[in-house]
């Protein structure tokens, strides 16, 4: 019997329970989720709360296989927060989220894998269990990112702002302590392990890359005269700086997704085009055709870049974070050193005199598939929890 197939064998015989943040909007980290939920489709999945909508396509019918249906076998478990005046508070609520987790019965199960960036890893163990997270990041509205989280509240909210440090800090000491009964922790990045380090000092702690669907994106070498920034629109994105950087180039600019109006009124490059929210088919697409994309912003991985590199599109990064561990320097795109309208216009004047090879940009991308993401889970998982075996 070979490995692969040991691997197999020995996790179908446990019993698992998938413990997530709560599901109330889709990206990367819901990607990563229900990629975990395909490898274990008979584990239990605990979270908060989990939204109708994010629900339909968290387990949409389908999405593996065309003669797949009601693929995931397991069962759901919400906590109390599911009721919808609860949720309304979600923020105001923040100090209670980690006790919620500690309230979870998983009593009977042999691994507990968390799949989180606040509190799923703060759920309590039975003794014979062993509990292993894949971190996306730690929380950073306690960490690193506290200040800029309480900097950007406003209305109502705002209010709260001067009482916040100490709520803040007894939080900080949950998440601590909460980090030290995780078993192994498996980071989505080297730059999140060191966070992680930095933070929890924890040191039993491994890298796996999240997994990009490489079949969902279509490849071209022929790309259009346009460049394209996207996504949720929120500060640390940094957007506006390079609509600023495109109002003095006066180059041509898509920007996809949705809360725009910031952007719009900061505008003056007739050559900048705002297209809202966009279908998938229409993402895709802008992905497929761009000579390049934009990513100004900090992030713990930056699965967006790599659509755009499995798409044959280079990118123009800030050097910093994540993009550092999926971007080549001038082979599958470029950086910039500060995060200005001057260092982003420079990156793009370097950037229009550049030539690119579309498909070995596309080659590099490839090495981040599922394929290599479920590989690698079901080879630390198993080495784990053989190790606390022995």
């Amino acid at each position: 019997m070979n490995r692969e197939n040991t691997e197999d064998t020995f996790l179908q015989n446990l019993k698992i329970a998938i413990v997530t943040d709560e599901l109330n909007q889709w990206g990367g980290a819901e990607n990563v989720l229900q990629e975990i939920l395909k490898i274990f489709p008979k584990g239990d999945l605990f979270t908060a709360f989990i939204t109708e909508n994010i629900r339909e396509r968290l387990f949409e019918e389908g999405k593996w296989s065309k003669n797949q249906k009601n693929w995931f076998k397991g069962k759901i478990f919400e906590t109390p927060l599911k009721n919808k005046f609860i949720r309304f508070l979600d923020k105001f609520l923040m100090t209670f989220y980690p006790f919620f987790y500690e309230t979870m019965d998983l009593r009977g199960y042999d691994l507990v894998l968390s799949v989180t960036s606040r509190f799923a890893k703060n759920v309590i163990l039975p003794e014979n269990a062993t509990h292993i997270c894949y971190i996306h990041t730690p929380p950073r509205f306690l960490w690193n990112d506290w200040k800029r989280y309480l900097n950007d509240l406003t209305g109502i909210k705002k209010l709260f702002v001067p009482l916040a440090p100490p709520f803040l800090t007894k939080i900080r000491q949950t998440d601590f302590l909460s980090a030290k009964r995780v078993d192994f922790f498996i980071a989505n990045s080297e730059f999140t392990k060191k966070r992680v380090q930095k933070y929890y000092r924890h040191e039993n702690i491994d890298v796996l890359y999240p997994p990009v669907e490489v079949e969902q994106f279509e490849f071209s070498d022929q790309k259009k005269d346009f460049y394209l920034i996207g996504g949720r629109n929120v500060a640390y994105k940094k957007f506006s700086l390079v609509v600023e950087a495109f109002n003095k180039l006066e180059l041509p600019l898509k920007i996809y997704g949705p809360e725009t109006d910031s952007l719009k009124k900061i505008n003056t490059n007739p050559n900048t085009e705002f297209l809202g929210s966009v279908s998938n088919s229409v993402r895709k697409e802008l992905f497929r055709d761009a000579k390049g994309f934009l990513f100004p912003q900090v992030e713990d991985f930056g699965i967006v870049p790599l659509e755009a590199q499995i798409s044959g599109t280079p990118v123009i990064a800030f050097r910093k974070g994540g993009a550092l561990e999926n971007v080549i320097e001038n082979e599958t795109g470029i950086f910039f050193d500060d995060q200005s309208v001057i260092s982003i216009a420079d990156a793009v004047r370097r950037f229009e005199k550049m030539n690119w090879n579309h498909k070995k940009i596309r080659e590099h991308a490839e090495k981040f598939g599922t394929k290599f993401f479920i590989n690698g889970l079901k080879s630390k998982i198993f080495h784990q929890m053989n190790f606390r075996k022995k």
